[in-house]
């Protein structure tokens, strides 16, 4: 784990960074892809040793999702192709919900690992899908969020 004051002036700087300089598409690839699989496989061999899913590589401000989100930012500038309508909707859309997902996601990480058969192996499975659900549970308070207008105009 990095000091969270720290690694939040480190993404800052890191996004300047790389704002100026993106990486060229294979490294963005690789980044992400050292990234997914420390986190993975930390997750998965610490969640077997110790008998219980257990979330520190999942943190934040872990050096493998520094490179993934490292991964991603530098693979999204390098787009340089128009989506189609559809996909920028999409995109858009999900932009627009990040925070909210920010926000609500660990709430929704505790409440769905109270559910017992979500944090029981086969943590191949398990992790993917825990992933998933919380994504679209904050999804869904951001859609619930946008549609209120006094939230939508002062908070979203």
């Amino acid at each position: 784990m990095m000091n969270m004051a720290y690694a939040s002036i480190g993404y800052s700087m890191l996004g300047y960074a790389l704002r100026k300089s993106p990486p060229c598409v294979w490294i963005s690839r690789l980044l992400f892809l050292c990234g997914f699989l420390g986190v993975f496989a930390g997750t998965w061999i610490l969640s077997v040793r110790v008998g219980i899913y257990n979330e520190h590589f999942l943190e934040g401000m872990t050096v493998g999702v520094c490179a993934m989100a490292t991964g991603i930012f530098g693979r999204c500038t390098a787009l340089k192709k128009t989506p189609s309508r559809n996909t920028h909707a999409v995109v858009a859309y999900l932009s627009k919900a990040s925070f909210c997902v920010y926000l609500t996601h660990v709430f929704f990480l505790r409440l769905l690992m109270r559910l017992s058969f979500l944090t029981s192996p086969p943590y191949a499975l398990t992790i993917p899908f825990l992933s998933v659900l919380t994504l679209l549970c904050g999804i869904a308070v951001y859609t619930i969020l946008s549609r209120i207008p006094w939230v939508r105009r002062w908070l979203i």
